[in-house]
């Protein structure tokens, strides 16, 4: 949602975010101006030069909370949101600075709609477990329609499909889980 947030922003998918092992970022503000205190990020994968692919493959923490000093804050959340991703409770994503690297909880099926977003071009579609009801007649007792309505454009939604195989096939951190079909993730 960071990345949607930045490429939504016009911020190139190529843009290089020095990535130390260790930082603290000053200055992170909240939807209403409040002005976080210094936040210490650390990284388990190492450190170097990174952009959205490689950020993203390696799963660097400082890189992802660089790239959010770069958007906003809150419209990160309100992607997510539009997307299906809310607080397991059904409340609203909570706006801090580790947003980023997934300090909301939320539920499996939430982010598997929002990740299907990015590989229907957008286009995000409500999850709903029963399409339609058949009576033993054939006779069609229910049919839910799709509840379908696009929340990113093709370019970012396609961006964001791009960076996320490189985690599983450009030998980023989910490579172990790479099948040899096309596929993307991100731990």
């Amino acid at each position: 949602f960071t990345l949607a947030a930045a490429l939504e922003k016009g911020i190139s998918p190529n843009i290089v975010i020095k990535s130390p092992e260790k930082k603290t970022f000053y200055g992170m503000r909240d939807c209403d101006g409040y002005v976080f205190p210094p936040y210490e990020v650390e990284n388990s994968t190492g450190e170097g030069d990174f952009n959205m692919f490689s950020g993203t493959a390696n799963s660097v923490n400082t890189f992802f909370i660089g790239l959010e000093t770069r958007v906003n804050m809150c419209r990160q959340a309100e992607i997510a949101e539009s997307m299906g991703v809310f607080r397991g409770d059904g409340s609203t994503l909570t706006r801090v600075p580790s947003v980023p690297l997934g300090s909301n909880e939320v539920t499996p099926l939430s982010m598997a709609a929002a990740y299907a977003t990015f590989i229907n071009k957008g286009e995000y579609c409500k999850p709903q477990p029963i399409n339609r009801i058949v009576g033993l007649d054939g006779e069609v007792i229910k049919n839910n329609k799709p509840n379908c309505r696009r929340v990113l454009s093709p370019y970012v939604a396609g961006t964001i499909v791009r960076i996320l195989r490189r985690v599983m096939a450009g030998g980023g951190t989910g490579a172990p889980a790479n099948f040899g079909r096309p596929a993307g993730g991100k731990t």
